[in-house]
């Protein structure tokens, strides 16, 4: 499968214009259940002895005891699990060829796992004792604390770190307090029991999804699933999301960081769910006005004619608490109010007048390749595949997908800008030193 996804890539590498014209194999992704009635999505592939599993409890970090929990959970070294000894523990894993991390964000925890084929049941026993028996030494809380002060202190300073926490807690408001509550002075209450809780009561089978990818059956997959997962607690089904604001007041917030030599500027307007019907439309203009690496207009404005940025992009953010449309750059301080002013006027713009032919075509083109080369290896295609799973769309959606672009027309493109964009509702926020010439600021968020 991964040689089929490259020779199709080098295709549309070598032929111009052929991304539409080449059709990459077929994907099954087949729903495997094992006896104990764990259930998995499977995308089979052979080309290597490798199985990588992407598995994700629902709930996250918005859920933590206290705030900051699963910052610290994340930041520790040093752990081990049953009778293991820390350095014993890293060597066995080393051993068997595997590894797990487990990566907390605040609407799930992502269990990322990696064995050889012919080890997997020695790699599943050691893994599913990580999860279900995990030992957190004296030694390693200390460390965690003094990394998690450290990477605290350090984002204070950081402009870009300053604006996405304003952001998020702009979208978010009060309703999820353990992500936007400020951390640094809390680092010293978390306690092991916090830290204990969290590995009990969110990694269950109620809240798991998994996905996998490689060199195994559905037949060998149904017993590893109850080897890995079998003796995690039946748990409870996490609560859904909380109702968020609206959205917040739109208007220009400025976060003040001192001595800062760069300003960060993000632009920001309400996304949308990847199932909604004009995502692709959504996908295309955010490729044109921010995402494409050389041509999109942000970069044409901000960079090329104006030489006024380092860096510029855009994003559609999906699969976290809510989902946003996101345009970035960073500059000096002195060019901030130039550079919002074109911001402005090319979201302005980009509703009004929308895209051309010529752009629909290169973006389309764009997101059909990389749909090829973004799958070249198993640990890709299992975050894939567990992506659909988080997102609520179909086993089918690689192939779909296809098809959804294949069939955008320059009007429904167009129409779709008029539907989402509204420059009158941009949050614009701008972290950095203060200059006489930025407009007035708006409130900011508590703890700002």
């Amino acid at each position: 499968m991964i040689r089929a996804l490259l020779r199709s890539l080098l295709i549309c590498l070598l032929l111009p214009g052929a991304a539409l014209a080449v059709d990459p194999p077929k994907v099954t992704i087949e729903s495997v259940t094992s006896p104990g009635g764990i259930t998995a999505w499977l995308w089979r592939d052979e080309t290597v002895p490798v199985i990588s599993i992407q598995a994700a409890a629902r709930g996250g970090s918005r859920l933590d005891p206290k705030p900051g929990v699963s910052r610290l959970m994340n930041a520790l070294t040093g752990t081990t699990a049953g009778n293991y000894d820390p350095v014993g523990f890293v060597r066995q894993f080393e051993s068997l060829s595997a590894s797990l991390a487990i990566n907390r964000t605040p609407a799930y925890d992502q269990i990322s796992i990696r064995m050889i084929r012919d080890k997997r049941d020695d790699s599943a026993d050691l893994i599913a004792l990580s999860l279900t028996q995990r030992v957190i030494p004296d030694a390693a809380i200390l460390q965690g604390r003094t990394t998690l002060k450290r990477q605290l202190q350090a984002d204070q300073r950081q402009p870009g770190v300053r604006a996405e926490q304003t952001l998020a807690a702009l979208f978010l408001g009060d309703q999820v307090p353990m992500i936007t509550t400020p951390l640094l002075p809390r680092v010293d209450d978390i306690t092991r029991d916090d830290m204990m809780a969290v590995s009990r009561d969110r990694l269950t089978r109620a809240n798991l999804s998994v996905a996998v990818a490689g060199a195994i059956s559905p037949a060998e997959l149904a017993p590893l699933l109850d080897r890995l997962f079998g003796k995690l607690p039946p748990g409870e089904v996490a609560p859904p999301l909380p109702t968020f604001p609206e959205r917040p007041q739109p208007g220009f917030y400025h976060v003040p960081v001192p001595g800062a030599p760069q300003s960060s500027l993000v632009t920001v307007l309400p996304g949308l769910d990847r199932r909604d019907a004009d995502f692709w439309p959504a996908a295309i203009l955010e490729h044109v006005l921010g995402g494409a690496t050389f041509t999109s207009r942000l970069k044409i404005e901000l960079r090329e004619k104006r030489g006024m940025v380092y860096s510029t992009g855009s994003a559609l953010r999906y699969g976290g608490l809510r989902p946003t449309w996101v345009t970035t750059a960073a500059m000096a301080p002195g060019r901030v109010a130039e550079a919002i002013a074109i911001t402005k006027r090319l979201w302005a713009e980009l509703r009004d007048g929308g895209i051309t032919q010529d752009e629909l075509d290169a973006a389309r083109d764009y997101y059909l390749g990389a749909s090829i080369v973004s799958l070249t290896s198993t640990g890709a295609m299992a975050d894939f595949v567990g992506r659909l799973q988080l997102d609520g769309l179909p086993p089918t959606y690689y192939d779909d997908r296809r098809a959804l672009l294949a069939g955008l027309t320059l009007e429904r493109v167009n129409a779709a800008a008029k539907r989402l964009i509204d420059p009158d509702a941009l949050v614009i926020i701008a972290a950095g030193e203060t200059t006489p010439d930025l407009p007035p600021s708006l409130p900011l968020p508590p703890g700002f």
